[in-house]
């Protein structure tokens, strides 16, 4: 189907979205496919035209050559089949201020979650969701206040998702819970804990029972299955097993000021907390790393890396430099 776009009436508001969904695209979901000969010339406003309209507009090319939807001054959507002088003109509202953009688009919105809602969907509050018209949610998921499904998410059944969420382009399976973070582009499967204030960043894979919790951001990397990273961790461009504990502050450092690396961990692996990752390195089965560790060499499979300076205590400094007036 090709649809030719008019220049939109009200500049400031042609590149805003409607329900997560750019307007020409909307608009192309709304029309679908023409039939042979028919052609198309639309305005992005065009979202606020309902589907019965357009199906209406397009029978009525039995009779016409042309079909027109819109009001005295603006035209929203245009069917033509042939060049002739024979147009009918079909009333509809048109926007022509923010206050119609938003009313029509509050419209949409509440539209589509009506209709998760007669699916089985739970949602707890409406206030500042917004999902796609190309998102599938299954029964039983629980949707909070403030959260956005984009794209084509699909959502599987009995989640909870919110509040503050953003899940975009993503497949989130079965019992998974997204509290307050956002997952970009990648595959959440079932039972996993993301959040809350964690970042899922684009071709993530997280494995059943994978727990990502508090400040944890993990990109272009897959995670095996119960392997948690609790806090304040980064997980980037990295394979990992499975039942992997991940120490409060580790960091894979996959980025060298010009070429990024990939950090390999096996499974039943123990990262000691601040432990820093230097990648490429490759960190074996049931292998340790020690706290405030590194890691720049691989470790065998169960072995302990150690890679900190030796602890020097010197007794009575501190009462020597204040008694010396250097300290408070």
């Amino acid at each position: 189907m090709k649809i030719e776009f008019t220049t939109p009436v009200l500049a400031e508001l042609s590149n805003a979205n409607v329900c997560n969904e750019p307007l020409f695209l909307h608009v192309e979901r709304k029309v679908g496919e023409l039939p042979d000969g028919v052609y198309c010339i639309a305005s992005p406003f065009a979202f606020c035209v309902t589907k019965e309209v357009i199906e209406s507009a397009l029978r009525e090319l039995d009779d016409y050559d042309t079909v027109e939807i819109g009001d005295d001054s603006e035209t929203l959507i245009k069917f033509s089949k042939n060049t002739g002088n024979n147009v009918k003109r079909i009333h509809h509202r048109t926007i022509n201020s923010p206050f119609d953009f938003f009313e029509e688009s509050e419209k949409i919105r509440m539209e589509i979650i009506y209709g998760h809602i007669g699916n089985g969907v739970i949602f707890t509050s409406v206030d500042g969701v917004v999902i796609s018209p190309g998102a599938l949610i299954g029964k039983g998921t629980e949707i909070h206040a403030a959260t956005e499904i984009r794209g084509d998410s699909v959502i599987g059944e009995n989640c909870v998702l919110g509040p503050s969420s953003v899940i975009s382009n993503s497949k989130i399976g079965d019992c998974a819970k997204v509290i307050s973070s956002h997952v970009y582009d990648s595959f959440v499967e079932s039972g996993v804990s993301v959040g809350p204030f964690a970042h899922v960043k684009v071709g993530s894979n997280l494995s059943r029972g994978v727990r990502v919790g508090a400040f944890v951001e993990v990109k272009n990397s897959n995670i095996g299955e119960d392997t948690s990273a609790l806090h304040l961790t980064y997980i980037g461009d990295s394979d990992v097993g499975k039942k992997v504990n991940f120490g409060c502050g580790t960091v894979t450092c996959n980025y060298d000021g010009k070429n990024k690396y990939r950090t390999t961990v096996g499974d039943n692996v123990f990262i000691g907390c601040n432990t820093n990752l230097v990648a490429p390195v490759t960190l074996g089965d049931g292998s340790f790393t020690a706290a405030g560790s590194t890691i720049v060499e691989d470790l065998p499979k169960g072995s302990l890396g150690i890679a900190r300076s030796k602890q020097t205590t010197k007794p009575g400094w501190a009462d020597n430099k204040r008694a010396e007036g250097k300290l408070k």
